[in-house]
């Protein structure tokens, strides 16, 4: 996994448990300057460094980026296509598919993290999120 020295320094004071993955080298830590994407911060109000930097990142190396924030996925949506967005609904779809969670272990990680973490998304995707699940 890959991840912008921005979006470290977000995440890393309140887990533990990502600076033992980067110490241990699952995680590969990208240097962004705020130079480098001042612009995108400005022209997004709700757009923040982090993901700004993952976007950057992204285009840059012809990766996906994993968000659920709705300004980053329309962005990369509308510069780099769908494909290139990844949500913690694909994330989990992908966590059943490979056997690391049941699908009812899934769904009642998506209800833990919306009623402990304020993780928010529309019905339509939650639908989604359902409906492929279901196929699984």
């Amino acid at each position: 996994m890959h991840i912008t020295d921005l979006v470290r320094s977000e995440v890393i004071h309140n887990d533990r448990d990502l600076q033992i993955a980067i110490d241990e080298h699952k995680v590969e830590v990208h240097k962004i300057s705020l130079e480098e994407i001042q612009h995108l911060v400005k022209s997004f109000s709700n757009f923040d460094e982090g993901e700004a930097s993952c976007f950057k990142l992204a285009k840059e190396k012809n990766w996906r980026v994993a968000t659920d924030d709705g300004a980053a996925k329309a962005l990369v949506r509308r510069e780099l296509g769908n494909l290139y967005v990844v949500t913690t609904f694909d994330i989990l779809l992908e966590a059943v598919d490979l056997g690391f969670l049941t699908k009812d272990q899934a769904r009642q990680l998506i209800e833990d993290m919306a009623s402990k973490a304020d993780f928010q998304y529309s019905n339509q995707e939650f639908g989604g999120f359902i409906e492929r699940l279901s196929i699984k």
